[in-house]
């Protein structure tokens, strides 16, 4: 488990409940450590830094090795210099599940904002509601 992770973010339960609805997930590189110890790679195909890629296998997943695996709405991705093709597809997975992806005027960057403006409307029941808005930084804003 990456040691420099927020420590809000340590626990796997947070995988553990927005990965099997669905939610959009995103990885790259050593951070896949984390979806392993969630459990949450089982019968998924999905890319990390070359060095994981026997732990992938024994938590059941399948390792390849392109710049970047969307598989459903997991997104991973292998290292920093794949971080345009990571971005562009986490962007399209967003966009697929019902994130707007907006550019504000004169930013020339693209900023992503939940549909609704309430907090965390749609979330599934079975997911708790505080770790969906924790996650996905809360209705209406720019993450």
């Amino acid at each position: 488990m990456p040691k420099h992770l927020h420590p809000g973010l340590q626990d796997p339960e947070l995988l553990q409940q927005v990965v099997p609805v669905g939610a959009p997930v995103a990885a790259i590189c050593h951070a896949i450590w984390m979806l392993v110890e969630a459990d949450a790679v089982r019968d998924r195909t999905l890319t990390s830094w070359p060095s994981l890629q026997t732990d992938v296998r024994n938590a059941g997943g399948t390792w390849v090795d392109p710049e970047v695996v969307t598989d459903g709405s997991l997104v991973t991705s292998r290292k920093p210099d794949d971080l345009p093709a990571f971005n562009a597809a986490m962007l399209d997975v967003l966009g697929a599940v019902g994130w707007a992806v907006t550019a504000p005027p004169r930013s020339g960057r693209r900023a992503v904002r939940r549909w609704s403006g309430a907090c965390c409307p749609s979330t599934p029941p079975q997911v708790d509601h505080a770790a969906r808005c924790m996650s996905l930084g809360g209705g209406g804003r720019t993450v």
